[in-house]
């Protein structure tokens, strides 16, 4: 089982729940902000223990059995301050003399135990843990803080970027185009949530209502974005925001770096500085120069259907959405195969 595979994506490819049940989850979650298997466990759809069980083998870290949080270290406990714990939505649960072991709910959590072992000053292991059940366990152990918790650092539902698409600096000229150009004759996309995006996926009937969901869930994160999908040797633009390309289609053989990585698929995202894919499609759609670039390759079973690229045009940021983006494509990836069937 695969790290990068979503939490609703693997209930439902393992038939624990039925999509309509994920979407009441995710609906839930837009409401509450709370973690997904925290709302399937509020709609009664999943069992705590099998879903320990699952949330396990997607992080690879042992499940902490319930009812044994209460019982954690008070050393493990010292070597965190209230603070961090909260912040993160950890519980400091075991101390070996060498090794600190820490419980979690969020994933995304373990890409900062650096900074636990810093205040810890030692190696960290993590558990993984109920989300309802940490809270309440941080409530006891750091009673000082109770009733003053602050929201999830990071929370189950899609964040925003550091700036907003709003706020996102247009290029300081306009973007070349070429003389060959033939101007999109359908309007752009405007951006929706990225669970109304996902919904929007499962709905579409066309692979271009598809693409056209995930340009709206992109501009989330994006200034700019282009979906285009590949029919043979040839590609057709069939969704874009933030900026309307200069070409609606063209030969694969135009865009030699961006086919070579669809073939290999999977995501490719970081500064455009230097990078050709990125370099590639914004000198094809004209879309002028940008700061970070995302490169997504979304596959039905037996063909490469659709190619999604979106950057932030002369914002100095680094990207740190990479999470909600995967299962963007993993879904969008699923409702193609379902089409193709």
């Amino acid at each position: 089982m695969s790290s990068h595979e979503t939490l609703g994506l693997i209930l439902v490819r393992e038939g624990l729940i039925t999509r309509p049940q994920l979407y009441d989850a995710l609906r839930l979650q837009r409401q509450n902000n709370r973690l997904l298997g925290t709302c399937l466990l509020t709609l009664g759809y999943v069992d705590a223990d099998r879903l320990l069980a699952i949330l396990a083998k997607q992080l690879a870290v042992p499940a902490l059995p319930r009812g044994l949080l209460i019982r954690a270290s008070q050393e493990a406990v010292r070597r965190v301050p209230a603070e961090v714990a909260h912040r993160l939505r950890i519980v400091p649960y075991s101390w070996d003399g060498e090794m600190l072991g820490v419980a979690v709910a969020d994933g995304r959590v373990l890409n900062h135990l650096h900074e636990v072992a810093m205040h810890a000053k030692a190696a960290i292991g993590a558990y993984v843990a109920l989300e309802t059940e940490i809270e309440e366990t941080l409530g006891k152990l750091y009673p000082s803080l109770r009733g003053v918790m602050p929201p999830p650092a990071l929370s189950g539902r899609a964040r925003p970027p550091t700036l907003s698409v709003a706020q996102a600096a247009a290029p300081s000229s306009p973007p070349k185009r070429s003389t060959l150009a033939s101007p999109p004759s359908f309007p752009g996309v405007e951006k929706c949530s990225l669970y109304e995006a996902v919904e929007k996926i499962y709905e579409a009937e066309t692979v271009r209502s598809v693409g056209r969901a995930v340009a709206q869930a992109l501009l989330n994160y994006f200034a700019r974005v282009v979906v285009f999908e590949r029919l043979g040797t040839n590609f057709k633009v069939v969704a874009y925001g933030g900026v309307t390309p200069s070409r609606t289609d063209g030969a694969l053989e135009d865009l030699p770096q961006v086919t070579a990585h669809a073939k290999a698929k999977g995501l490719a995202h970081g500064l455009s500085n230097n990078d050709p894919r990125a370099s590639e499609l914004a000198r094809y759609f004209g879309l002028g120069s940008a700061a970070t670039f995302l490169l997504a390759p979304i596959a039905s079973e037996h063909s490469h259907a659709l190619v999604a690229y979106g950057d932030n045009g002369d914002l100095n940021e680094t990207y740190d959405d990479l999470h909600e983006l995967e299962m963007l494509v993993k879904e969008a990836d699923t409702a193609l195969h379902l089409l193709e069937n």
